[in-house]
């Protein structure tokens, strides 16, 4: 009889502390904001070799056949060029009575953006026909120029959570805000896309072409990607004195980040990014 008194007193104390906690909670905390934005993430290029591409897709007819000199090289945007895909955030904003900090949870979509490239042209010119003049006897000598050109890349379409710690002034209309963001992103659509072309101009003036185009396309595995980032931004008030505009703000986000993307074979490349974000933001 003691033993079950003392149980039931210990499932009412607990049952108690935990309508306490839950109460404490509610008390102390509540949802600040609620925001959507629209914007784009652009990825430094990461330039994969022939090699790679042939790791990850061993079954590739065209890769199969790249002659030993075509090596990836784009002499004008290698090393800087950023590959763009577009961004949509939904985040809430929750803050604890008496402190500054806003905690942002929130859901992050990235349309399909290439974040791995493959690119390599080759030209070359030769005698394509001799031709003589049946008034003077001149020959005239018509060339063909080739042009041959593969390329890949790896374009994936991402879905996961987003969450970030935020500061903001607390100005009249005009307030900036800064912090420090994280977020975990699964693939839901990852495609390979493998090319080949061979172009063929003719005649003295090239008014003669041949093209010649092959293409793959490879189903890849969900694969994870993550980013640390820092949150850099404003937010207008749209009005002072109608209760809806008063509460509702343009929002404008910058977002640096170093991130890591998992290829196809399951290894990670890690590079920077930078995200610009423009939507709405609404106070609670």
């Amino acid at each position: 009889m003691k033993t079950q008194f003392l149980t039931l007193t210990l499932i009412v104390f607990c049952a108690s502390a935990q309508a306490q906690t839950k109460d404490s909670i509610s008390r102390n905390w509540r949802i600040f904001e609620a925001s959507v934005s629209f914007g784009m993430t652009n990825r430094l290029d990461q330039e994969l070799s022939k090699n790679d591409f042939q790791r990850y897709h061993p079954t590739s007819t065209i890769i199969e056949n790249i002659p030993a000199n075509f090596n990836n090289k784009n002499p004008f945007l290698k090393g800087f060029q950023m590959l763009p895909s577009s961004t949509l955030a939904l985040n809430l904003g929750i803050k604890k009575k008496g402190k500054p900090a806003i905690f942002r949870l929130g859901v992050l979509y990235q349309g399909m953006g290439p974040f791995g490239t493959f690119y390599s042209h080759s030209g070359s010119t030769g005698a394509y026909d001799t031709l003589t003049s049946s008034a003077t006897g001149q020959t005239f000598y018509a060339d063909t120029t080739r042009y041959e050109t593969y390329m890949m890349d790896i374009r994936n379409e991402n879905l996961g959570l987003d969450a970030a710690v935020t500061y903001s002034t607390n100005y009249n209309r005009l307030n900036f805000f800064a912090g420090i963001g994280l977020n975990a992103l699964f693939s839901i659509n990852s495609r390979t896309f493998i090319g080949h072309t061979i172009e063929r101009t003719y005649g003295q003036e090239n008014s003669m072409i041949s093209l010649q185009i092959e293409g793959e396309v490879f189903k890849n595995k969900s694969a994870f990607s993550t980013s640390i980032y820092i949150p850099i931004g404003l937010d207008f008030t749209l009005g002072k004195k109608r209760p809806l505009l008063a509460k509702t703000s343009l929002h404008a986000e910058f977002r640096p980040a170093l991130y890591m993307q998992q290829m196809p074979d399951s290894k990670f490349r890690s590079s920077v990014s930078r995200t610009a974000l423009f939507g709405l933001k609404y106070s609670i």
